[in-house]
């Protein structure tokens, strides 16, 4: 199972590598549709990916390079919300959260003049939102990675 979805995710990385290449609009969707496709993986059922799997840093990657276009911007975006607000958590979650929350800070933190869309301040909804439905054990999660992060 976990070779499966291993497998799965690094094939969705490898299209959306050699999509960024072409620059195209049929590309861009291509892009657009795999953060999709990498979300659904990662919060349909049961997470069994090893917590420190270098597969979640380039996840990860991923998402936040897709920042950068505007086209990809709104799904990853919501990718990231969907990931960040995935409940309940398991140690693979908590890595990938623990991974993903310092990227995020540091985007909506860089100065950036031409912010389309408004990303900065959706991505910022999305990390207020995140911390306001901690609970529980995920709360001593957030508190220490937001400790980590001052």
């Amino acid at each position: 199972m976990v070779a499966q979805l291993r497998g799965t995710l690094f094939r969705l990385l490898e299209v959306t590598k050699n999509a960024r290449k072409l620059d195209t609009e049929a590309s861009q969707l291509c892009i657009r549709n795999c953060l999709m496709a990498v979300v659904i993986l990662l919060t349909a059922g049961h997470n069994c990916i090893p917590a420190n799997d270098p597969l979640l840093v380039k996840v990860c990657d991923e998402m936040m390079s897709s920042l950068q276009d505007t086209i990809t911007q709104k799904t990853a975006i919501f990718s990231c919300r969907s990931i960040l607000l995935y409940q309940p958590k398991n140690d693979a979650d908590r890595a990938l959260v623990a991974i993903l929350l310092p990227k995020i800070i540091q985007y909506i933190a860089t100065d950036d003049e031409k912010d389309v869309g408004n990303s900065k301040g959706l991505m910022a909804q999305v990390v207020t939102t995140f911390f306001a439905t901690l609970s529980g054990e995920d709360c001593k999660f957030g508190t220490t990675v937001f400790y980590l992060l001052y």
